[in-house]
């Protein structure tokens, strides 16, 4: 182990995403094509249910499912009773992650950092290399990560994101790498909302955000059309 002096400056787009999309490609899960963690894995205290999954749609609506059970006990059922959550959970996410591990270009487990937001990014001050810390690790989908950037309170500019799409281009279907960025955010904007309380902004936006990708991507039927209730557009 070693002792290192960090800078609490934000790393350049350019040193910072190099260094992530690095540790993104160059990962392989110890458990073949499955994606989770060995160990318990913690993000803001709150421990996530990461055990080994081929699904990542399925462990990624479990964990969100986790993080909004803690939320209700510590905070009350604000999100828990909204039934666009349960949307979220059994129709939107699926409907937006499964098809990442479909087709030409399926998706590999990654290993991330779990938690990086700019609180637990930083410059070694001796090689003026970036310094990450404070992880939540698990095999996931590498843009995952990218939810954190764009949090309510984030910090990171368009040119962090762009950067990175330098290094590991959208996965596909790449005309719908905005709505995940967006649907991974709710993730880490929750954890957020249980670490600091009473953040209304932050609350607004995971709702506004819920409502905005369950009306882009409606329930559907079998035969594609859209399900009762639901308009066709």
């Amino acid at each position: 182990m070693e002792f290192v002096v960090i800078s609490k400056t934000l790393p350049c787009a350019q040193d910072l995403c190099a260094r992530i999309a690095a540790i993104h490609r160059g990962s392989v899960s110890p458990e073949e094509g499955c994606f989770g963690f060995p160990t318990p894995s913690y993000l803001g205290g709150f421990s996530l249910p990461t055990q080994w999954e081929r699904s990542w749609a399925t462990l990624f609506a479990r964990m969100l499912q986790r993080l909004c059970e803690f939320e209700s006990e510590l905070h009350g059922p604000w999100l828990k009773d909204e039934d666009s959550f349960r949307t979220l959970l059994s129709q939107t996410v699926p409907h937006l992650l499964s098809p990442l591990q479909r087709g030409d270009r399926p998706i590999k487990p990654c290993l991330v950092h779990g938690n990086l937001s700019a609180d637990h990014i930083g410059v070694n001050m001796a090689t003026g290399e970036p310094v990450v810390f404070s992880p939540s690790p698990l095999y996931a989908h590498n843009e995952y990560e990218l939810g954190m950037w764009r949090r309510k309170i984030g910090m990171f500019t368009r040119s962090y994101f762009e950067e990175y799409q330098k290094h590991i281009p959208p996965s596909d279907p790449v005309e719908q790498w905005d709505d995940r960025i967006r649907l991974y955010s709710i993730h880490f904007n929750l954890a957020c909302v249980l670490t600091t309380p009473r953040v209304p902004d932050v609350q607004r936006q995971i709702l506004e955000d819920i409502h905005y990708l369950n009306e882009k991507f409606p329930p559907k039927d079998i035969d594609g059309l859209p399900s009762a209730g639901q308009s066709r557009r």
